[in-house]
């Protein structure tokens, strides 16, 4: 008797192109399986990966009958709107910059 298994599924096979590959790669998500487990935020956040390269991830998956983790729940506008990612990556750092002030204030810096 001989036990199946499968190989996990790689990105490249179900058709996500090689720029964007690279960027998920230095993230370690590779394969389909933990790109499903990554949420939308977290995939916002990939440095260089813009508004296109996750408009192409939504479109790949859903071609497959997958989505994004948690894509519903993010505040993002992911409508393709890139003034409007940078836009929300400011806020982000200027309110991560602020509290980051507001702790050294407190330790008498």
């Amino acid at each position: 008797m001989s036990e199946e298994f499968e190989l996990p599924i790689t990105l490249q096979q179900i058709g996500i192109k090689k720029a964007i590959r690279k960027k998920l790669a230095r993230h370690n998500i590779e394969t389909l399986e933990e790109l499903l487990d990554t949420d939308y935020e977290d995939l916002i956040k990939i440095r260089q990966l813009g508004a296109s390269g996750i408009n192409e991830i939504k479109k790949v998956l859903h071609d497959a009958g997958y989505k994004i983790k948690n894509e519903e729940n993010c505040q993002f506008p992911h409508s393709g709107n890139i003034a409007g990612m940078y836009a929300y990556r400011l806020r982000r750092q200027q309110k991560s910059n602020r509290n980051r002030r507001l702790h050294l204030n407190e330790q008498g810096y």
